[in-house]
C-alpha cells in the first residue's frame, strides 16, 4: 500500500537498474548511501512564513494517507539532535549567521540521515516543510557566500516534486503580523 508516487514513465535503459538509488542534488553526495534504494517520494513544500504551507501540508498528507500511503513529515528545527539547541541559540540571540547556516545544515542532515532516508527506504511518501532552498536563501541574503553554502548543503538529496507557494507580499505582512505581532529577528533581520 506504500508504492512510490511518481508520474515519470519508467523506461527500460541501461539506467534502469539506477533508478531507484538516491539522487543527490550534489553528485558527490554522501559517498555511504550513493547505492541506497529508496521506495518511497520526496516531496518540499516551500514558501515564505504565513503563505499556507503547514495548511497545504496538512491536506497533502491527509489524501495521501486516506489513499493508502505512509507519510513522514520533515522540515526545520525537527531534529531531535539539533532543534533544542538551534531554538535556544534564536532566542538568546547567541550565533551569528555562519554558526546558524551550520546549525541548520545540522538539522537537516541529521534528519536525512535518520528520518528521510529509511522512511524512503521504507516506501514512506516524505513531505518536507521546506528545505535547503530556504537555508541558501536566507544565509545568502545575510551575506554568506553562495557557492559555500552549496557545498555545505552538499548532502542534500533531490526531492521528487517541489511546490513554492507564492502570495502576495501585501497579503502575507498582514497575515505575518496577525499570527505572530512581531518579526522574527533571524527571519527579518541581516545578522
Amino acid at each position: 500500500m506504500t508504492s512510490r508516487i511518481s508520474t515519470k514513465k519508467k523506461y527500460t535503459t541501461s539506467d534502469s537498474e539506477d533508478s531507484n538509488k538516491i539522487k543527490f542534488i550534489n553528485h558527490s553526495g554522501i559517498k555511504y548511501l550513493k547505492d541506497v534504494e529508496i521506495h518511497g517520494s520526496f516531496i518540499v513544500v516551500e514558501g515564505p512564513d504565513a503563505s499556507g504551507r503547514s495548511t497545504q501540508i496538512q491536506k497533502i498528507t491527509e489524501k495521501l494517507e486516506a489513499d493508502g500511503h505512509a507519510v513522514v513529515n520533515a522540515g526545520l528545527k525537527r531534529s531531535d539532535l539539533i532543534s533544542k539547541g538551534i531554538i535556544e541559540a534564536k532566542r538568546n540571540y547567541q550565533v551569528g549567521r555562519r554558526t546558524m547556516a551550520l546549525y541548520y545544515a545540522a538539522d537537516f542532515a541529521d534528519q536525512l540521515e535518520n528520518k528521510i532516508i529509511p522512511a524512503l527506504k521504507a516506501g514512506f511518501v516524505v513531505i518536507s516543510d521546506r528545505y535547503i532552498y530556504t537555508l541558501i536563501a536566507r544565509s545568502s541574503v545575510r551575506g554568506i557566500n553562495k557557492n559555500w553554502l552549496h557545498q555545505l548543503h552538499s548532502f542534500a538529496i533531490k526531492p521528487d516534486l517541489i511546490f513554492y507557494l507564492n502570495v502576495n507580499p501585501y497579503n502575507l505582512i498582514h497575515r505575518v503580523f496577525k499570527k505572530n505581532k512581531s518579526l522574527d529577528y533571524y527571519e527579518s533581520e541581516r545578522i
